[in-house]
């Protein structure tokens, strides 16, 4: 009787584990993607960034203290960027030097 019980046990373990590690692989899968567009992100908003600049800078009928004062206005970290999709819990560290 005691060797039944045991047995019903190791099973009924042995499918918690298993479904464990199933749900395991997806959350890691599912990390795997944010990280990736996080990344995508990122390098988008780079690639903008450096876009924006070069038409600001390349203005020149654009004092330089309003340039100073459109570039910080218009200036977007990567947490703001990623809010939008409802990714808020990622932390995105800058790249580069700002």
């Amino acid at each position: 009787m005691k060797y039944l019980i045991c047995k019903r046990k190791l099973e009924s373990k042995k499918e918690a584990l298993l479904i464990l590690s199933k749900e395991l692989d997806t959350c890691q899968q599912e990390r795997d993607q944010y990280k990736l567009m996080a990344n995508q992100l990122r390098e988008k908003h780079q690639s903008l960034k450096k876009k924006y600049r070069e038409l600001i800078d390349g203005d020149p009928s654009l004092p330089p203290e309003k340039r100073k004062q459109v570039s910080k206005r218009f200036a977007i970290t990567g947490v703001e960027l990623l809010a939008p999709h409802g990714t808020q819990h990622i932390s995105v560290q800058p790249t580069e030097k700002e």
